[in-house]
C-alpha cells in the first residue's frame, strides 16, 4: 500500500513539475527559438510555420525529462511516463483556457498539437530511457534518473533566466 501511494506521489510530483519546466520554455525559451529560426530560414509562413513553433517546446522538454524519467526503476515504466505527460499537457492546456486563449483557432490548434508532442515524444523518451538502463541495478538508475531529472530542470530555470536577461538587455539598449 505504501509502495503504490509513493508511485502515485511521484507521478503528480513529477507531473506538476514537467508541467512547469514545459510551460517556462513554452513562454521563454521557445519563441526566441522560434524567431532566430525564422530568420535563418528566410521567413516562415503558413502551416509549417505553426508546427514549428508546435514542436520546439516539446522537443527541448519532453525529450531530455522523459529520457531521465524512464532511468527511473519503474514497475511500469510507459504507463507511468503515459500518466505523467497527459497530467503535464492537461495542466497546460488548463493554463491555456484560463489565460483566455481560444482554442478553437489556430493558435489554440497550436496548444493542441503541442500537447500531443509532449506526450508523444515524453512517452518516446522514457521508452528509449528504460531500454538503455535495462542492466543496470536499482540504486544506479535512483541516482542517474534523479540526477537526470534535477539537471533538466535546473538547466530549464538557467536557460529561462539568461534568455530573459537577454532580453531585457536588447530591450534597455533599443
Amino acid at each position: 500500500m505504501l509502495r503504490h501511494f509513493a508511485v502515485v506521489a511521484c507521478v503528480i510530483c513529477l507531473g506538476l513539475l514537467l508541467a512547469a519546466v514545459f510551460w517556462l520554455v513554452n513562454v521563454v525559451v521557445a519563441p526566441h527559438v522560434f524567431f532566430f529560426a525564422a530568420q535563418l530560414f528566410g521567413g516562415l509562413r503558413g502551416p509549417f510555420a505553426l508546427v514549428l513553433l508546435a514542436l520546439i517546446g516539446p522537443a527541448l522538454v519532453a525529450i531530455p525529462f522523459g529520457y531521465g524519467f524512464g532511468l527511473l526503476p519503474w514497475r511500469r515504466p510507459t504507463v507511468t511516463s503515459l500518466l505523467v505527460a497527459f497530467l503535464a499537457a492537461a495542466l497546460n492546456m488548463i493554463h491555456a483556457l484560463w489565460a483566455g486563449i481560444d482554442l478553437l483557432d489556430s493558435r489554440g490548434r497550436v496548444h493542441f498539437l503541442e500537447a500531443n508532442l509532449l506526450i508523444a515524444l515524453f512517452v518516446t523518451a522514457a521508452a528509449i530511457g528504460t531500454r538503455s538502463a535495462a542492466r543496470w541495478d536499482l540504486r544506479n538508475r535512483l541516482i542517474t534518473g534523479g540526477a537526470a531529472l534535477a539537471c533538466v530542470s535546473a538547466a530549464t530555470v538557467v536557460a529561462t533566466y539568461a534568455t530573459y536577461r537577454y532580453v531585457m538587455a536588447f530591450s534597455r539598449a533599443a
